[in-house]
């Protein structure tokens, strides 16, 4: 949506041109000094954006965004540049990003209110559909609270691992901010699991929880070993099922030191 009486620019269908040929930084050029010369112009805001998004890193998603505010801000309604904007919240990480994933459902909510089936608000519900379901006024479904358990975890052992920290050091330190928040209830399950996490002998587990495709042979050979020593196995939050129980230690002993399987009556049966 352009300004009215505004003549279309020769700078526009050549941006759009390189963008579609992928030429991505020609493009980005090309609109930025358009938008240089001329002033704003919703269509070059949308070029700019969806070259800097094509990028597929974090810091274009940045510049990306930065773009399409801008051009929001002089073009509230223009439909291309809500849909674009749109679609990048909500293929946005949720958790590194839960400010921009959470624009998502309020721009589907304003194409929906502007243009109603139209192309850019069915392309916004297929880019929600693919993040979880249809976008309603609640957004796109949340991530598990197991899979926010495993992300939150991971991210701190691997940060802490990085500052030369001790998992004891990183439990203390998520303890802290658990507390400066106590209504935050993420925190205080990421405080818990780092707890039971830093407990001794329990270092198959924390490999497994940084990098679980590494950690699961690891993980096989010594999880029950390390449960069994620690005492601990039924405290400690496992991060393939969510709360619960890790599996139970092996038991070595010989079969008639064993006892009966529970669940059956090994009273002697009477001889006839």
């Amino acid at each position: 949506m352009q300004v009215d009486g505004e003549e279309d620019r020769p700078a526009r269908a050549e941006a759009e041109a390189l963008l579609r040929a992928g030429r991505l930084f020609e493009a980005r050029c090309t609109a930025q000094d358009a938008l240089d010369a001329d002033g704003p112009d919703a269509a070059l805001y949308a070029v700019l954006g969806r070259s800097h998004a094509a990028e597929e890193a974090d810091d274009e998603d940045d510049l990306a965004e930065r773009a399409y505010r801008r051009g929001l801000a002089a073009f509230p309604d223009d439909l291309d540049l809500l849909a674009a904007y749109a679609e990048l919240c909500l293929n946005s990480d949720p958790f590194d990003r839960p400010t921009r994933y959470g624009h998502g459902p309020e721009l589907a909510e304003r194409l929906r209110e502007l243009a109603p089936g139209s192309p850019q608000a069915l392309r916004v519900e297929q880019a929600a559909s693919r993040r979880g379901g249809p976008v309603g006024r609640t957004g796109p479904r949340p991530p598990s609270a197991s899979r926010a358990q495993r992300h939150d975890a991971r991210e701190a052992l691997t940060a802490a691992a990085a500052a030369g920290a001790t998992p004891r050091e990183a439990a203390h330190s998520a303890r802290e901010q658990a507390d400066e928040r106590p209504s935050d209830l993420r925190l205080a399950v990421r405080a818990e699991t780092l707890a039971a996490l830093a407990r001794p002998g329990l270092a198959p587990l924390r490999l497994l929880v940084r990098a679980p495709l590494a950690g699961l042979a690891a993980l096989s050979v010594a999880v029950g070993a390390a449960a069994g020593r620690t005492g601990v196995s039924t405290a400690v939050v496992d991060p393939l099922r969510g709360p619960g129980a890790l599996p139970a230690a092996p038991d070595t002993r010989a079969p008639a030191a064993r006892g009966p399987p529970p669940g059956r009556d090994h009273r002697p049966a009477h001889r006839r």
